[in-house]
């Protein structure tokens, strides 16, 4: 993080990928969430309860580690 605060959450999804879990969709080679961060329908998308996930806060200064393929926000 260069200049303020961001907030990570970050899924756990194991060796699965984000489209496997039919969490993305894919255009022009790029993945896109299919998931409303606003407001997040978690009957629709029935697997985001059974994964572990993380919450992480950065400041100036800090920075995180996101290996390929992990489903994760950002709120800047």
């Amino acid at each position: 993080v260069v200049d303020g605060r961001k907030d990570f959450i970050v899924f756990d999804i194991g060796n699965q990928y984000p489209h496997d879990l039919d969490l993305v969709r894919q255009v022009n080679g790029d993945l896109f969430s299919r998931i409303d961060v606003d407001m997040v329908n978690t009957y629709k998308y029935k697997r985001l309860h059974s994964l572990p996930w993380y919450w992480a806060t950065l400041r100036e200064g800090d920075c995180l580690f996101i290996p390929a393929s992990t489903f994760h926000q950002v709120r800047a």
